[in-house]
């Protein structure tokens, strides 16, 4: 099979096209194309992370109390970047990808932690299409820059509740403001 004939069937499988009988037509097409993955990285799932970027091609990624881990081998561009972040923040982490299509920031850490958000938002190079914001600590990301090339952004503030402990199951209440469409235009 010629490179140009590969070449077919790697941008078939990128957009889903290819039929699962032609897995098994060639070797050669079968090592050269990459699935498009899913992956939640956690504590647990970490040491998982590189195996898996290397073998599938990374569309959406989700990390949970992890934004002060680097992350290796990202691809350039994310259609969703998700960051839930529990305990503090010593250092933060920039992804380096040059777009982003919606990045979601849902920042549970405590109320005395230093808001890592605006470090974070300050530290993206990249462009994101949608953002959305959820934290506590609005009094410390006054002044947020926003990364280029937005055009939604939903802002949510959540109700501090000093005092109550992880080990509840009831997820707190949030009071919820957004803007949309209101960034370019």
């Amino acid at each position: 099979m010629s490179v140009p004939e590969v070449r077919v069937f790697q941008v078939m499988n990128e957009v889903r096209l290819l039929p699962k009988e032609a897995w098994s037509l060639n070797w050669e097409s079968h090592m050269g194309l990459q699935p498009s993955a899913k992956f939640s990285l956690t504590q647990r799932s970490r040491r998982y992370y590189a195996g898996a970027v290397v073998s599938k091609r990374l569309v959406e990624l989700e990390v949970k109390d992890l934004i002060g881990t680097p992350l290796p081998r990202l691809p350039d561009q994310l259609s969703r970047l998700k960051i839930v972040q529990y305990s503090r923040v010593r250092s933060i982490g920039i992804p380096q990808v040059k777009h982003i299509g919606c990045l979601e920031i849902d920042d549970r850490t405590d109320a005395g932690s230093e808001c890592w958000v605006r470090k974070f938002l300050e530290g993206l190079k990249c462009s994101v299409q949608s953002l959305s914001l959820k934290t506590s600590h609005w009094a410390a990301c006054t002044a947020l820059s926003l990364p280029r090339g937005i055009e939604t952004a939903h802002f949510e503030k959540r109700l501090d509740y000093t005092g109550v402990r992880k080990g509840l199951h009831r997820a707190p209440h949030s009071s919820t403001s957004s803007i949309g469409s209101a960034f370019g235009a």
